[in-house]
């Protein structure tokens, strides 16, 4: 699949200003004090938690699976396989245009003990009310956002030089928000987010994943190429999946880029014309 064609720096700031304001900046991280962590990558988890989608004991269900692909040692491989043999992990939940919710804050994974607190905190999620069909595009800019400062955002204590989303997808969306969702995904790949991919769950897998496919996945970086997956079953195959993104990779730390730069500052300013 061809990268993402970037946007302007004047439609960045007009888009950030649209989507991400009126979301309160969801899904950025807090100001650290500490100095950031350098790891191998750091990966979101998006998953759909729309109404119509997985029902509490499939949801449930998935995360069990996400803790089992984590302590896998196929996995565990893959994350020590880096220059820091370890990465941040966060997940975020989404429906419609008013959840995006942070399930586990971000985190690192480099051993068993630690995909067993992982384990601990997926056990503690609760699924949150999601009426509607699920809002892909506000999902893409605050997991983007939730990167710190490689896309733009505030610390979120992580530094690497490999930013993925990884999407769980329950529900296909509505074909009126094909341009939302692209142009979301233009953000998110132009802000430095280096790869989105997706799995497509149920028995509308085929479908939805050809919606993600034409519209949602995307990779920024020459030589990582994005994945959009089906599956039937719950479990998702997501040892695989997260396998792959895991595995090898540039581990150099980059600066912001000045696109991303320029979304925030952009977005700072209007905020504080809009308070005076």
């Amino acid at each position: 699949m061809k990268s993402a064609t970037p946007l302007s720096r004047g439609r960045l700031s007009q888009f950030f200003a649209a989507f991400v304001i009126p979301l309160g900046l969801a899904g950025f991280g807090s100001l650290g004090q500490a100095r950031a962590v350098a790891v191998d990558k750091e990966l979101v988890l998006l998953v759909d938690v729309s109404q119509s989608g997985l029902n509490q004991k499939d949801f449930g269900s998935l995360l069990e699976s996400y803790t089992s692909a984590f302590s896998s040692q196929q996995v565990l491989n893959s994350i020590q396989s880096g220059k820091y043999g370890s990465i941040a992990v966060s997940l975020m939940m989404y429906g419609d245009s008013s959840v995006q919710q942070v399930g586990i804050p971000w985190m690192s994974i480099a051993n068993a003990a630690d995909a067993a607190n992982f384990g601990s905190l997926a056990g503690k999620i609760s699924k949150p009310n999601a009426a509607g069909f699920p809002a892909v595009s506000a999902a893409l800019v605050a997991a983007s956002g939730s990167f710190g400062t490689e896309t733009g955002g505030r610390s979120n204590g992580f530094e690497s030089s490999l930013q993925i989303i990884d999407a769980i997808a329950s529900v296909e969306p509505r074909s009126s928000n094909v341009g939302n969702d692209q142009e979301s995904r233009k953000f998110s790949l132009v802000s430095g987010v280096d790869v989105i991919n997706s799995i497509s769950l149920g028995k509308k897998a085929a479908d939805i994943a050809a919606y993600f496919s034409a519209n949602v996945i995307g990779s920024s970086r020459a030589g990582m190429t994005a994945t959009s997956n089906t599956s039937n079953s719950i479990d998702a195959n997501l040892t695989q999946m997260l396998t792959t993104s895991l595995a090898g990779g540039i581990t150099a730390v980059p600066e912001p880029s000045a696109a991303a730069a320029l979304i925030v500052g952009s977005s700072l300013l209007l905020m504080r014309r809009r308070r005076a």
